[in-house]
């Protein structure tokens, strides 16, 4: 074997640098467009499973309550009057019912503490369905008022059954029947509260891991098309057709995903890697002072891929690859209920 073949045989082995490039786009924009799909669940059953834990906390709280009121009335005299016994069942529903409620109060002005401090999905007026992070003021209103009609359903459901204590029958028979109906709510809410708390850690961070994995796609990605770039500014007519294939293909992808996974680009631009971070050539650094996952730094990095294909004639392969696109998307809007 010769010196030139030796030498020859890592590109040939990993095929032409056309084919490389290729492959990184087409590639590279897929598993971006993957992670922002997966990051958007995992971001919506994020959402889920925290106002589950909330509620399932709140309920907690509120059968703590009724078990202490209810030992309270089980200490007093065994021999008490049947009249006596409804007027302090009537009394203890008072007391439990002011502490439910004081309980009210303080989980909605959790909420709006946390509201100030957390980001909060937004749900879309007309469908319900969550679209992307609250921004402004009045997203973040629409999402508080989301947990504060689950705080109300959830209370009043809590409230129906504190009632409960009036329907027993009299006597410590009857209470010990309800104490136990209560324990037994107890340990399902327990049992709930445990499971979902470890799914919402789960799913905390696989969205976390899809966020990361979306950024580093889009920076191979960036990456790649800056090559193709430079190509095409030193040599406009030079681009190969397995180039521009992907690029059309990256292209695709990418709009899509300003499109239809704007939930999944929520909150991800903190995460972007700044030029000069050994994602791109020093000499490439200052051509766009931004952060690369930036709003602005990937339009702008579209805008190249369109200005290309325009260029060389082949906003059709766009075309068909945004037909491929919808024919094979599986939807943009997620449910929060």
């Amino acid at each position: 074997m010769t010196l030139e073949v030796l030498l020859a045989l890592p590109e040939l082995l990993a095929g032409s640098p056309e084919q490389f490039m290729a492959s990184v786009l087409t590639g590279q924009a897929q598993r971006y467009c993957a992670a922002l799909s997966h990051r958007q669940t995992r971001l919506v059953a994020v959402d889920r499973f925290y106002r589950d834990i909330m509620a399932y906390q709140w309920r907690l709280d509120a059968i703590a309550s009724q078990m202490r009121i209810l030992d309270s009335i089980g200490s007093t005299d065994a021999d008490l009057a049947l009249e006596d016994e409804e007027s302090q069942r009537q009394s203890a529903l008072t007391d439990c019912l002011a502490e439910i409620d004081a309980q009210h109060s303080a989980a909605l002005d959790a909420l709006q503490e946390r509201a100030a401090s957390y980001a909060l999905c937004s749900p879309a007026a007309a469908t319900g369905c969550v679209e992307g992070l609250a921004t402004g003021e009045t997203e973040r209103q629409s999402a508080i008022e989301v947990f504060h009609r689950l705080a109300k359903d959830t209370y009043e459901e809590i409230r129906e059954g504190a009632r409960e204590i009036l329907q027993v029958s009299l006597g410590n028979a009857g209470l010990q029947k309800f104490r136990a109906a209560l324990e037994h709510r107890q340990d399902f809410w327990h049992s709930q509260m445990e499971d979902t708390w470890t799914a919402w850690q789960e799913a905390t961070q696989a969205m976390h891991r899809a966020g990361d994995e979306a950024v580093d796609a889009w920076g191979q990605v960036a990456g790649a098309v800056d090559q193709v770039l430079q190509r095409w500014q030193l040599d406009p007519e030079g681009l190969h057709p397995t180039t521009l294939q992907a690029l059309a293909t990256a292209a695709a992808r990418s709009m899509e995903a300003e499109l239809v996974n704007t939930l999944g680009l929520s909150g991800l631009a903190e995460l972007g890697i700044h030029e000069g971070d050994g994602v791109l050539s020093d000499d490439k650094v200052g051509t766009r002072p931004r952060i690369i996952f930036s709003s602005d730094a990937r339009l702008a990095i579209l805008a190249d891929m369109i200005d290309i294909l325009r260029s060389m004639q082949a906003l059709h392969l766009l075309g068909e690859a945004l037909l491929v696109g919808v024919t094979t998307s599986s939807g943009g809007l997620i449910s929060a209920s």
